[in-house]
């Protein structure tokens, strides 16, 4: 370091001396505190799991509403005025939530429930039957779906009240829910539905969902607004 020349030699040696003492003792102070600490950002579980797929992390995103099965009641119902006329109804409740944060994740539109049953008519011997109810838009809660077979069918066939074998299909906004969302007390209930696929063509249409009865109007059986289909006309 050049110190200015009018300065005397004695101050000069003591100026350098002070600034040689201040480098050493900054030397020391630098050493015992350690490497500076870098700025470190930890990573969330979903880049830690995107690591370990060696890919990078998706981005988070809401969850579509879910729609499950609550429970499937099997009854037998008279029709309004009528103590004779004993309907078989079947009575599937099903329940709607969102983990969603948006405005509009309280509603889930064209939630379809497809109903396929089958009672013993004798034994080995069954009677195949399927409906489906789809509603326009349902709010995150509870529903019921009501299907019914006329009391016609049930006296000329015997039926008993609870069918043999039953299963519940459910689509929401057009996504089929997966296999656990089933309802089904059949042993494999995919195997149940695809082998009943050829034999309700027999029955089309003796299934019916309430809409389509005299218990659209009952008070007591609260329904959501149903996208409305009749059944499949026959081809003549």
């Amino acid at each position: 370091m050049n110190l200015p020349t009018f300065l005397p030699s004695s101050v000069c040696r003591v100026i350098t001396g002070a600034i040689t003492a201040f480098a050493v003792l900054a030397l020391h102070v630098a050493a015992a505190s350690g490497p500076a600490t870098p700025n470190v950002t930890k990573p969330t579980p979903a880049t830690e799991a995107a690591a370990r797929r060696g890919g990078p992390a998706a981005a988070t995103k809401d969850e579509p509403a879910r729609v499950e099965v609550v429970a499937v009641r099997f009854a037998g119902i008279n029709a309004m005025g009528s103590s004779a006329l004993t309907w078989n109804e079947t009575d599937v409740e099903i329940n709607v939530r969102s983990t969603s944060t948006k405005a509009d994740s309280r509603f889930v539109n064209r939630v379809k429930v497809t109903l396929t049953v089958a009672f013993e008519s004798a034994p080995g011997e069954y009677s195949h039957y399927r409906a489906s109810a789809e509603a326009v838009a349902l709010e995150v809660g509870r529903a019921n779906f009501r299907f019914y077979l006329p009391p016609e069918v049930v006296r000329r066939d015997k039926l008993r009240t609870e069918p043999k074998l039953y299963a519940v299909e459910i689509t929401a906004d057009g996504q089929v829910m997966t296999p656990a969302k089933f309802a089904s007390n059949a042993p494999e209930a995919r195997v149940f539905i695809k082998e009943a696929d050829k034999e309700t063509a027999a029955n089309s249409g003796i299934l019916l969902p309430q809409y389509l009865t005299s218990f659209a109007f009952d008070p007591g059986k609260s329904a959501p607004s149903f996208v409305r289909r009749e059944p499949p006309a026959e081809q003549k």
